[in-house]
């Protein structure tokens, strides 16, 4: 073995002789649809990198990564629906192992989709809840917030998202929405409020939020991620805006509203803070769901499993809206009250996913817990 001084290291590193760069994180796909993704990795150092892929081989097509950089977003673009591709990437002189992924089938009546929330503690709950979406025929997948703990830094990312998640995300797309810890917010903590990692790792819709909230369509269905945390929605906002505008103009027949406040949670123990959350959402947002025909809501930020009953107004109505609070993606769970809501149908303080089957103007919701069982089961109209 021939040792090098210090000195002769030095001389090296100031003539170009650096160890080649290296792939730290990735690639996972955002945004999938039926004709582009986007492939996304992190490098060690500012490199040049590229995306290989193609239907039959890698050495089919070429997309290059436009500047050296460490976070790479590479946007895959006049692909197929409906087709299987085979992926690799490149960068630092290092290439990495082939994946796959299948874009979105054009105008498909057919959708199944997972749902977690408040999972991102790195616990071996949601390890478990990643391999079974990882198993279960998902298109996409959603999250409600709380996509890290406990202050949604960059540091947290590896173990919360990327260690349980990674093998999913490097063949689904997950669509995520913010929780108050993606904001850095905690109990006795002052809020942050930038979500700068959340921003950096996620590659989103840029218009109408900043990405902070979007929508996007799959088939028959519509989906709205809204952010219930920071940006305001109160009348007259441009989110309140756009969800009022989003809603009305959408001809799909499953409309999707997904963002972290429960809108009819079993709180044990209420912040004065997530009782204010819960009468705006009543107040702004509940009207805009009804006039628009949700069928549909999806939230977290209470740690267990809740379900209403269909509401129009408050209060039961085989028309209305169900609301579904799925928080116990892997974090610490939180208590129920002894006593059940009468809004409630089901609840339930165990770890869970959603898994939603929908087929033309049927759809079907399954509560499926850490060791794979079906826990609760709705079935629903639009």
């Amino acid at each position: 073995m021939v040792l090098r001084s210090p000195l002769i290291v030095l001389v090296l590193l100031a003539v170009g002789c650096q160890p080649p760069g290296k792939i730290v994180r990735g690639p996972y796909l955002q945004q999938t649809g039926a004709t582009s993704t986007f492939i996304v990795w992190q490098t060690d150092r500012p490199l040049t990198g590229a995306v290989h892929y193609g239907t039959r081989s890698t050495r089919q097509r070429e997309q290059r990564a436009p500047n050296r950089r460490t976070m790479h977003a590479v946007r895959l673009h006049g692909l197929s629906p409906g087709t299987t591709y085979v992926y690799r990437i490149s960068a630092g002189g290092r290439t990495t192992r082939v994946f796959r992924f299948t874009t979105a089938t054009a105008d498909a009546q057919s959708l199944t989709f997972g749902v977690i929330g408040d999972f991102g503690s790195g616990s071996s709950a949601e390890r478990r809840n990643a391999e079974l979406l990882e198993a279960e025929p998902v298109d996409l997948v959603l999250t409600v917030g709380d996509n890290v703990y406990p202050f949604g830094t960059e540091r947290e990312y590896p173990r919360a998202l990327f260690g349980p998640f990674g093998s999913l995300m490097h063949r689904i797309a997950l669509w995520p929405s913010l929780g108050n810890h993606d904001y850095g917010a905690e109990e006795g903590v002052p809020l942050r409020g930038t979500a700068v990692a959340y921003l950096r790792n996620f590659v989103l819709p840029a218009r109408p939020g900043g990405e902070r909230y979007y929508s996007f369509r799959r088939g028959n269905a519509e989906f709205l991620a809204i952010d219930s945390e920071r940006t305001s929605f109160a009348p007259g906002s441009p989110q309140y805006q756009w969800i009022a505008r989003t809603l009305a103009r959408s001809h799909a027949c499953w409309k999707i509203p997904y963002f972290h406040h429960p809108v009819h949670p079993e709180y044990e123990h209420p912040m004065a803070g997530d009782l204010t959350r819960q009468a705006q959402l009543e107040r702004w947002l509940v009207p805009l769901f009804e006039r628009y025909g949700v069928k549909l809501v999806l939230t977290g930020h209470e740690h267990n499993y809740v379900r209403t009953r269909p509401l129009i107004g408050g209060h039961p109505n085989q028309r209305g809206i169900v609301y579904i609070i799925s928080g116990g993606g892997g974090a610490g769970l939180d208590p129920l009250p002894p006593q059940s809501s009468p809004l409630s149908a089901a609840r339930g303080r165990f770890f869970q996913h959603l898994l939603v089957s929908i087929h033309r103007r049927r759809a079907e919701v399954r509560a499926i817990d850490a060791a794979g069982r079906v826990r609760d089961r709705v079935r629903l109209a639009c």
